[in-house]
């Protein structure tokens, strides 16, 4: 006999090691064992890799979140949505809703009144008119119109966050370059992951990586964020990518669910006045992927050749920073910003990545590198290989050790979902003249496959 949700009374369903109601995702299911589950795992998954132990390694299919974001809809009376552009929550049946596909053309107005708000229409944008349309809601506060089926939607904020110079828009290049082309399922016989640009600035901007790629150019440095008049809104372009997750072997889920990725200068990020006053991308984040620069690692430097050692240029900036400094800085600022305590921890998942790891082959003899399985490139088969993780946490956990780099270590206590990850964009170091050798990423889909396991686990 299939069991019921004890809210509604529909049947559950098993979704990234949990079971949840078919009919709301976010009813609360209580946990009774495995309820008989005969799928491909069977064993509890632990809340962290870093402490999983001997015997209980898993290989487990990637699954949608579960999560109920701010950018959801949510409310019975009134269905409110938050604008991914300059951060306003609205109701629903108060935003005028407006065609992607003709720009400028009203297809229903929004509604005023007590009654109004009460009654009038919202929801899902599925009927005929507003499908040829391609539908959006209508932002009453900065008039940019929402991505079609965005308020259907659980839409994740993803903050990538580094330092200037940390490589945090080649890294999210990448990434984004990746996941769009197949990258996270690219050795998948089973399954199949896509991510689908949503807005027509996510498919210019992934054209634009692609070009500086080929033409393996060095990425301009993101220009800080410009204030302008007293008042004014401070606009943000997000990147949106619309998951899509089938496997052959299992029931299918019926879900929408948006990645939100920001580009935000290294310069913002790390200063605490900038981040509070401009940076709520960063602030609003569900998980947070950040960037630690090796050359920011004096232990790191000192033992790289002569040509793989900060550019004359770079050296004054290199000399007051260290590799943690920016994590605590938004680990600060996300505390106050949500009314914690000061020492309080965070409980998003976050993933330390060390990034330019190519750099790191300068300096870890061959020898040791059979230890150090994140200096190896990996196929993407649409599984979650939770070993390959621990494994990778613990190397690099220890490498840090070595090059004496416990202030990042100790960061990460105040972050206890957090894993250690190695990524380079590029593969090399661009020569004197800004200009790589033909690029190879590596292992950059590592921190946002684990971030999105932990999410479908409910560990958040």
């Amino acid at each position: 006999m299939q069991e019921k949700c004890p809210e509604c009374g529909k049947p559950l369903r098993f979704v990234g090691q949990k079971w949840e109601c078919s009919g709301d995702p976010f009813h609360k299911i209580p946990f009774s064992g495995n309820r008989g589950y005969t799928g491909t795992t069977s064993s509890p998954i632990p809340r962290n890799p870093a402490t999983n132990q001997k015997g209980n390694i898993q290989v487990v299919p990637l699954r949608y979140p579960v999560l109920r974001s701010p950018g959801e809809s949510s409310g019975i009376i009134a269905p409110k949505l938050r604008c991914p552009f300059c951060d306003y929550e609205f109701p629903l049946n108060e935003a005028t809703v407006m065609s992607t596909v003709n720009p400028g053309k009203v297809l229903r107005s929004g509604q005023t009144g007590t009654l109004g708000r009460i009654f009038g229409p919202r929801g899902r944008l599925d009927k005929e008119i507003f499908t040829s349309e391609m539908a959006g809601y209508q932002c009453p506060r900065c008039l940019l119109v929402l991505p079609y089926h965005y308020e259907s939607s659980t839409n994740i904020y993803i903050g990538v966050v580094g330092d200037t110079f940390s490589g945090k828009t080649h890294y999210l290049a990448a990434l984004l370059s990746l996941m769009e082309e197949g990258g996270m399922a690219h050795n998948a016989v089973f399954s199949s992951v896509r991510f689908v640009p949503q807005t027509e600035y996510t498919t210019k901007m992934l054209e634009e990586y692609r070009q500086v790629f080929e033409e393996q150019q060095e990425f301009a440095i993101t220009r800080p964020f410009l204030s302008g008049k007293k008042d004014e809104i401070p606009l943000w372009s997000p990147l949106i990518f619309n998951m899509l997750i089938r496997q052959s072997n299992s029931v299918q889920e019926s879900r929408s669910v948006n990645l939100v990725f920001y580009d935000l200068s290294g310069e913002d990020i790390a200063n605490e006045p900038r981040l509070a006053q401009y940076g709520w991308p960063v602030l609003r984040a569900h998980a947070f992927i950040y960037l630690a620069d090796p050359l920011s690692m004096k232990g790191v430097v000192n033992l790289l050749p002569t040509d793989k050692k900060p550019r004359a240029d770079y050296l004054s900036f290199y000399a007051h920073r260290s590799s943690n400094e920016v994590l605590d800085n938004v680990i600060s600022v996300v505390r106050r910003w949500r009314g914690l305590a000061p020492d309080a921890q965070l409980s998003m998942p976050v993933a330390i990545t060390i990034s330019k790891s190519d750099l790191l082959e300068e300096i870890i003899p061959a020898a040791e590198r059979q230890s150090m399985p994140f200096l190896s490139p990996v196929q993407y088969d649409g599984f979650v290989h939770i070993d390959d993780f621990m494994r990778n946490h613990e190397a690099i956990s220890k490498w840090l050790i070595t090059m004496k780099e416990m202030q990042l270590r100790q960061s990460a206590l105040y972050v206890p979902n957090s894993s250690f990850f190695a990524v380079s964009a590029t593969g090399g170091s661009a020569n004197s003249v800004g200009k790589f050798a033909p690029m190879q990423s590596r292992r950059c889909l590592d921190p946002l496959l684990w971030i999105l396991w932990r999410f479908a686990t409910g560990a958040y």
